[in-house]
C-alpha cells in the first residue's frame, strides 16, 4: 500500500530581521510540535511544527509549518525544518550541521 510522504502545506515566517546578527555569537533555538491522526488510517497525520531562533541581540526568527502525510518521518521533518530556518537566516553550513 502506498503512503504519501510528509509534505509541507503551509508555512509562515516571522522574522525581526532577514538575517542573524552574528552566527558565531551565542544564540538560542528550540522547537515544539503537535500532531493528530487523519481519518481512520493510523499512519497518516497532520503535523504542526514551530521552530525559533533568537540571536545575541534578541532578534527572533520564528517559522510555523504544517505537514501532512505518513507519520514515519515526523522526527526528520522537525530536524529538517530547523536546519532550513538556520540556512534561511544565513547561519553557516558548518554550524548547522554541527
Amino acid at each position: 500500500m502506498y503512503t504519501s510522504p510528509l509534505r509541507e502545506f503551509s508555512r509562515n515566517d516571522y522574522f525581526d530581521k532577514s538575517i542573524i546578527n552574528d552566527d558565531m555569537a551565542e544564540y538560542t533555538f528550540d522547537y515544539f510540535f503537535s500532531g493528530k491522526r487523519i481519518g481512520s488510517r493510523k499512519d497518516l497525520i497532520d503535523l504542526f511544527v514551530v521552530t525559533w531562533i533568537m540571536d545575541d541581540v534578541e532578534n527572533i526568527f520564528i517559522r510555523y509549518s504544517i505537514y501532512s502525510g505518513d507519520k514515519t518521518s515526523w522526527k526528520d521533518k522537525i530536524t529538517e525544518q530547523l536546519k532550513k530556518l538556520m540556512y534561511d537566516i544565513n547561519v553557516r553550513k558548518l554550524l548547522v550541521d554541527g
